[in-house]
C-alpha cells in the first residue's frame, strides 16, 4: 500500500504453528514490524522522543525533520496531555494535570508528501518554586517549615496534630505565615518548635507526651512561648535545646531515658541537663550532645549499644563518649561523628553494616573508620559522609541503592560515590546532596518522587537535579532544598499539600 508517497510493506506473523519453522524463519517469540522503504525525496521526521514536561512549568519542543524542509505539522491520532498545544512545529503550553498520553504527529510537506512518528510524553510533577528567598527549609513527614530573608516563618501541609500552628487542624496546601519573626523552624510532622530572631523559643502541635513543654498534655493549635532565651530548638517527641547561657534542657517524650533526667516518666516541661551544651541531637531511641569543653555524651536507650560505652544496658543520664568532637548524628540505633582530629567514628545496630567496619556485628563501642572527616550522617540503616578531601561516601542498608553503587546490595564498609562533595543528608531510604560545583544530587527510594527527577523509579546511583544548590534535605516522601541565591524547592509526596503548591 502506498500513503501519501511512502511506501511502506508490512510483513506481520500474527500465529505461528507447533511445528518446528525453518532455520532461516523470524523466532516465534519475536514479533516483526511493519517495514518502511522510503522513496527518494520523501519527508522524514527526526523527532524521536518527546521530554516529560513538568506541571505548571514552561515547556516547549521543537520538531524537526532530516532535512528541515518547510511543511505543516499535525495531530492523527492521541492528544497531548491537558494544556500541551502543537502551534506550527512547537508543542509548548503548561501542562495542567499529571498523565501520560500518546500522540500520532504527521509532518506534510509543500508537495503533499508526509511521514508520521507515534511518540509518548509524560506530564509530571517536577520541583515547586517557593517564588520568594529562604534562609532554611525543613521537611517533616508529610509537613514543612521554612525561613524567609526577611524573617518571616511558614508551615503547610499535614495538619493532623497541629504541626502548621495555624490555630487549627486543617490541611495547608500553601505556606501559612507564623506569627513574628524567626531564626529557625523544626518539625517532624507533628510537633515543631521554632527559634525567634528576639531569642525566645515556640512550640505547638502533638502534646500526648508534654512535647510542647507547657506543663500539659494538650495539644498545642498555636505556637506556645518556652521558658528562657535560646540559641538552638529541634521539634519532635522529645524536643532539645540549648538557651543563651549554653544551659541545655530536654522534655517531652523519655522511653529508654531519651530525656535524660535519670527517669522514663515523660516531662512535660523542660529538664536541665548538667554542664554546659554546644549541641544536641536526638534520635529515634537515645539522645547526643557536645559540651562546650570537645566532650561527647550520650544517654537513652542502649539495646544495640548506641550509647557507647560498653553495654546494651539504657542509659537514663547522659554518659561521656572518650575523645573531643565537633559532630554526632544519630540514626534509628546508630550513632556516628566526627572528633575534633577528623576522625570518623560510628557505633551502635550494624545489622545491615552501617557502622562501616566490615561486619554486621552491633558495635557497643565506637569503631573507627578509615580516612579524615568532614561530616558523617546515619539513618534507618544507612550512613553517608564527607571526607576532608572532598570525596563522598556511603554505606549500609541498600534496598533502594542508597549506597549510590548502581546496585541494591547491602555494603558494610564505605563505598565511594563519583564526583567531589560539599554535603550528604540521608532520610529514611534516600539520599541527597552538594558537589563541590553546586550541582544537586539525589539517589534511592523514589516511590513519591522525593528524588525530584520527574519519576517514582528507585535510583540506585546519583540522579542530578536542575539548578545549583546550597543545601538539599531529602525526606521520606517529600524533599526539600534551597538554590544558590535562595529559591526554596519542594517536591515528592503531595497528599496533605506538604510541597505548598496549592
Amino acid at each position: 500500500m502506498k500513503r501519501s508517497g511512502a511506501l511502506v510493506i508490512a510483513v506481520v506473523l500474527s500465529t505461528w504453528l507447533p511445528t518446528a519453522p525453518p532455520a532461516s524463519a523470524t523466532p516465534r517469540h519475536e514479533q516483526q514490524r511493519a517495514a518502511r522503504v522510503r522513496v527518494a525525496g520523501d519527508p522524514e521526521i527526526t523527532t524521536k522522543r518527546l521530554p516529560r514536561a513538568f506541571v505548571e512549568r514552561p515547556y516547549s519542543v521543537a520538531l524537526t525533520t532530516a532535512d528541515g524542509r518547510r511543511g505543516t505539522w499535525s495531530i492523527d491520532a492521541g492528544r497531548l496531555p491537558r494544556g500541551l498545544r502543537l502551534r506550527g512545529a512547537t508543542i509548548g503550553g503548561r501542562a495542567g494535570l499529571q498523565e501520560s498520553r500518546q500522540v500520532t504527529l504527521r509532518f506534510t510537506d509543500r508537495r503533499g508528501r508526509s511521514d508520521t512518528t507515534r511518540l509518548a510524553i509524560k506530564a509530571v510533577r517536577g520541583p515547586v518554586d517557593r517564588a520568594t528567598r529562604w534562609v532554611s527549609l525543613t521537611v517533616g513527614w508529610t509537613t514543612s517549615c521554612g525561613v524567609r530573608t526577611d524573617g518571616s516563618g511558614w508551615c503547610w501541609g499535614d495538619n493532623t496534630y497541629a504541626a502548621v500552628g495555624d490555630g487549627t487542624t486543617a490541611d495547608r496546601t500553601v505556606p501559612i505565615q507564623l506569627p513574628g519573626t524567626w531564626a529557625s523552624l523544626a518539625t517532624d510532622g507533628a510537633t515543631t518548635c521554632g527559634l525567634a530572631t528576639d531569642g525566645t523559643g515556640w512550640c505547638w502541635g502533638l502534646n500526648v507526651f508534654g512535647s510542647v513543654g507547657d506543663g500539659t498534655t494538650s495539644d498545642a493549635l498555636s505556637p506556645v512561648a518556652l521558658q528562657g532565651e535560646w540559641t538552638s530548638l529541634a521539634g519532635g517527641a522529645a524536643p532539645c535545646g540549648i538557651r543563651t547561657d549554653e544551659t541545655g534542657w530536654c522534655w517531652g517524650y523519655n522511653a529508654g531515658g531519651l530525656v535524660g533526667d535519670g527517669t522514663t516518666d515523660d516531662r512535660l516541661t523542660p529538664y536541665q541537663l548538667p554542664g554546659t551544651w554546644r549541641s544536641i541531637v536526638q534520635g529515634y531511641t537515645d539522645t547526643c550532645g557536645i559540651q562546650t569543653d570537645g566532650s561527647a555524651w550520650c544517654w537513652g536507650g542502649n539495646a544495640h549499644g548506641t550509647v557507647g560505652d560498653g553495654t546494651t544496658t539504657d542509659r537514663l543520664s547522659p554518659v561521656q563518649l572518650p575523645g573531643h568532637w565537633t559532630s554526632l548524628s544519630l540514626g534509628t540505633d546508630t550513632v556516628c561523628g566526627v572528633r575534633q582530629d577528623g576522625s570518623g567514628w560510628c557505633w551502635g545496630a550494624n545489622a545491615l553494616g552501617e557502622v562501616g567496619d566490615g561486619t554486621t556485628v552491633d558495635r557497643t563501642e565506637p569503631v573507627q573508620l578509615p580516612g579524615s572527616w568532614r561530616s558523617i550522617v546515619t539513618t534507618f540503616g544507612s550512613t553517608c559522609g564527607v571526607r576532608t578531601d572532598g570525596t563522598g561516601w556511603c554505606w549500609g542498608r541498600n534496598d533502594s541503592g542508597q549506597v549510590g553503587d548502581a546496585t541494591t546490595t547491602d555494603r558494610a564498609e564505605p563505598v565511594q560515590l563519583p564526583g567531589g562533595w560539599s554535603s550528604l543528608e540521608v532520610t529514611g531510604a534516600s539520599v541527597c546532596g552538594v558537589r563541590a560545583d553546586d550541582t544537586g544530587w539525589c539517589w534511592g527510594r523514589n516511590d513519591s518522587g522525593q528524588l525530584g527527577d520527574g519519576t517514582t523509579r528507585r535510583r540506585t546511583a546519583p540522579v542530578q537535579l536542575p539548578g545549583r544548590w546550597a543545601r538539599l534535605a531529602p525526606g521520606a516522601s517529600v524533599s526539600g532544598g534551597i538554590r544558590l541565591f535562595g529559591s526554596g524547592w519542594v517536591w515528592g509526596g503531595n497528599g496533605h499539600g506538604e510541597v505548598g503548591d496549592g
